[in-house]
């Protein structure tokens, strides 16, 4: 086996342990059968903020390291998570704001009630700003490696 097929078995397990962990957060959300209508922006924040953070501090070892149309094209499409980023992130703070997170938990006990209250919040917060700074030291990320490469041979 080479060293770039080792590589790409690794990305695969890496992507296989984001969606396993993520589904592991996720998981007392599901099993409690609480309509949470930002499931899909809470999942992408948590694959999307792994995986930027893991190709922040990994990335000299993802099988495109040397890869300059993969850097630019991180360049290019990362940014774009921006806006959806913080659109999730600000409907979901205003309706805790307005509305309260105990509308979507009102079929629970009010002792679970409280504990999913603090649960959710910490973890949707922690996951969409993970997600945003991950973006956003990505980009600075594979502009540095971009520079690096073409100036040293280096990642």
């Amino acid at each position: 086996m080479s060293i770039q097929s080792k590589k790409w078995s690794i990305e695969l397990i890496w992507w296989l342990a984001t969606i396993v962990l993520s589904g592991l957060i996720m998981l007392p959300i599901i099993q409690a059968k609480i309509e949470f209508p930002w499931m899909t922006f809470n999942i992408v924040y948590l694959i999307a903020g792994i995986t930027l953070v893991r190709y922040i501090f990994t990335l000299q070892h993802h099988p495109l390291a040397w890869s300059k149309p993969f850097k630019i094209l991180m360049i290019l499409i990362v940014p774009i998570l921006f806006f959806p980023i913080l659109e999730g992130l600000h409907s979901f703070l205003e309706y805790c704001d307005q509305e309260g997170l105990q509308n979507i938990l009102t079929h629970l006990p009010v002792d679970q009630q409280n504990w999913f209250m603090k649960y959710i919040r910490i973890e949707y917060v922690i996951a969409g700003v993970t997600c945003f700074a991950g973006a956003f030291a990505l980009i600075i990320k594979m502009i540095r490696s971009l520079w690096r490469q073409t100036k040293y041979n280096q990642i």
